[in-house]
């Protein structure tokens, strides 16, 4: 029994995910990001970080983040994504790719202002889906 518990354990706690200290996460490569941002004005910026650890396991394949339904890059753990953006209301996805198919598109709502740097990270809390959230960095 104590065997069993101990196993659970292990495979429960082995798909948690940690933050990516911001000044560690390393660039997303430009041939993983997909949006196009018009040609407007872009005075809110939105950074969005991907937690280290496993986050599935080794069924998952890859992680796409969307915004307002549009792929907007690939983020593999300790990655980093910086946009300008125009202000406004968007809608951030984050939706997983298994070998077996496309996860459940986990999706938040937010709102970007004018001169203001705005942080998301995505994480796994075991057991559960892929978040995206806001977090501060103690600015």
């Amino acid at each position: 029994m104590k065997l069993l518990i101990l196993i659970l354990t292990l495979a429960f706690t082995g798909c948690a995910t940690y933050p990516t200290p911001l000044k560690q996460a390393k660039n997303v490569p430009p041939e993983r990001v997909y949006l196009q941002l018009l040609d407007e004005p872009k005075t809110s910026k939105i950074v969005v970080v991907r937690d280290l650890g496993s986050a599935g396991g080794i069924h998952r394949i890859e992680n796409h983040l969307y915004i307002d339904g549009k792929r907007a890059a690939d983020l593999e753990p300790g990655e980093r994504l910086d946009l300008a953006m125009a202000p406004g209301a968007y809608v951030l996805g984050i939706l997983p790719t298994y070998w077996s198919g496309d996860g459940e598109m986990y999706t938040i709502e937010t709102t970007l202002r004018a001169g203001v740097t705005s942080y998301y990270r995505i994480m796994q809390v075991s057991p559960g889906p892929l978040k995206i959230q806001p977090f501060s960095i103690g600015e």
